[in-house]
């Protein structure tokens, strides 16, 4: 699973991302997140493969949604992993 800030920075790097392995019972955390928009994906070993190719970072979290953290809180988020 994989967080990122969004919108996503044109200049972003993979510093600004933020990833956790998922147990086999499906289950991930990000700690320590800042206050903010953030969406987060699914990324299979195939997809992560191409993760220098141009676009295509940015298209694994065109479709998803908007998570809002609030400061102080704790969210609760569910991915579903689908077919690139």
């Amino acid at each position: 699973a994989v967080l990122v800030r969004w919108p996503l920075p044109p200049d972003a790097t993979w510093s600004e991302f933020r990833s956790s392995a998922v147990s086999a019972a499906g289950e991930f955390s990000f700690d320590g997140v800042a206050a903010g928009t953030y969406r987060a994906a699914v990324i299979g070993p195939e997809q992560w493969f191409h993760q220098d190719e141009p676009g295509v970072v940015a298209s694994w979290f065109t479709s998803a949604d908007d998570i809002t953290i609030a400061e102080g809180k704790t969210t609760a988020i569910r991915l579903e992993a689908r077919k690139p």
